[in-house]
């Protein structure tokens, strides 16, 4: 079931790049009048009625002026002057990122080109909306102008950022077997959210699978049986999801973009905490693991480590507790042999001890009989003397 490996499609916020700093010399801002000016537009949504019908978003604007007092507010050790794209990303840092927006300069160079020497990049600067407004991850920078300095890089530009509300499951035939004397089944179970709400919790077995598409084996063998699954699970509690199986191999879900009016960083679709209920095994493989090939699985791969981690500690543990039963018992069996062999030997002894006491008195009895006889033999006068009186 290639569809149970936790997934989760997360949108992007909307970045574009601001190059060559410095434009032309350091930003000197120590002439009376120097400043940057420019218009900050952030989360407008996407004007595409074939996504999203009116009315739209229209974004937050906000006018920033950058002057000297913004430099000394960032370093006043500068002296007004802004030498390294470091040094201004800081400074507009302090004004964008209240408003919801970032300026990164952290990209990196190889140096020399064909080395896998990374060193930073003294000219790369990026923008990025941090989406604290509305429901958009557009951002964008118009009416730009300088006095005094160049514009250090800046450009005017804009950028979407990408929808996450949808997910391709990749389907493969499965069957829900019986699961000994339980008549229902094997039982899977999982969490489903949209665009960060709550969690919601589903399962279905056996049972549920015969009675759906009226079978009797518990298969579900197409990706169109599979749609059928997903709808009668997930339709109650979020109505404008889109389910549709799209080829043979494939399952598409997805927000409805005429209802759902989010877009970029918050909008993800994520499928979590799949279980199944006679074999708790996670849904991943170590080999499965592959951050730089889908760094969105962070979290999921994190969460599967620790529950490996989790089993194996508690295998060792079960077999820890195995080892020391069967020590306790070895134990107990060697102190039994021991009782037995030491009670045996008692018996033993005290049956020679009374053998050997009838023995003496036999023995005894046998010596008094012939020193009687001895003495009849000696005294026979006597004794007939006896018998006449």
């Amino acid at each position: 079931m290639d569809w149970m490996n936790p997934r989760r499609s997360t949108g992007s916020a909307g970045l574009f790049a601001l190059n060559d700093f410095p434009d032309e010399a350091p930003l000197d801002f120590n002439t009376a009048g120097s400043n940057i000016s420019f218009t900050l537009l952030l989360d407008k949504e996407v004007e595409d009625p074939s996504q999203l019908p009116g009315p739209y978003f229209g974004g937050v604007s906000t006018t920033i002026t950058i002057t000297k007092a913004d430099v000394d507010a960032y370093d006043a050790s500068l002296g007004g002057v802004i030498s390294t794209n470091t040094q201004f990303a800081g400074v507009l840092n302090r004004q964008l990122n209240p408003l919801g927006a970032l300026v990164s300069a952290d990209s990196f160079m190889y140096d020399p080109p064909d080395s896998k020497n990374r060193v930073h990049d003294p000219k790369k600067m990026s923008i990025m909306t941090l989406q604290k407004n509305g429901d958009g991850s557009y951002v964008g920078i118009s009416n730009l102008s300088s006095t005094g300095v160049s514009n250090g890089g800046l450009k005017e530009n804009s950028a979407y950022g990408l929808r996450g509300s949808s997910l391709s499951l990749e389907f493969r035939d499965f069957t829900l077997y019986n699961d000994g004397e339980n008549e229902d089944g094997i039982e899977i179970n999982f969490n489903f959210a949209v665009n960060g709400a709550s969690q919601k919790s589903y399962s279905f077995d056996r049972t549920y699978v015969n009675t759906l598409l009226n079978k009797t084996d518990g298969t579900v063998a197409t990706a169109e049986e599979m749609e059928t699954l997903l709808h009668s699970l997930l339709d109650a509690d979020w109505p404008n999801l889109v389910i549709e199986a799209t080829d043979a191999t494939h399952v598409t879900i997805k927000s409805d973009p005429a209802v759902d009016r989010k877009w970029g960083s918050g909008t993800s679709i994520t499928f979590s905490q799949i279980r199944v209920s006679n074999e708790p095994r996670p849904a991943l493989d170590f080999l499965d693991i592959d951050i730089e090939e889908n760094p969105d699985n962070i979290d999921n791969y994190l969460s599967y480590i620790e529950t490996a981690k989790s089993r194996v500690v508690d295998g060792a543990a079960f077999l820890g507790s195995l080892q020391q039963r069967l020590d306790m018992q070895t134990s107990f069996n060697s102190t039994l042999m021991d009782n037995i062999e030491s009670g045996v030997s008692r018996l033993v002894d005290t049956d020679m001890e009374e053998a050997s006491a009838r023995l003496s008195a036999i023995q005894t009895q046998q010596q008094l009989a012939v020193q009687a006889l001895q003495i009849a033999n000696s005294s026979s006068e006597t004794i007939m003397q006896l018998f006449n009186s």
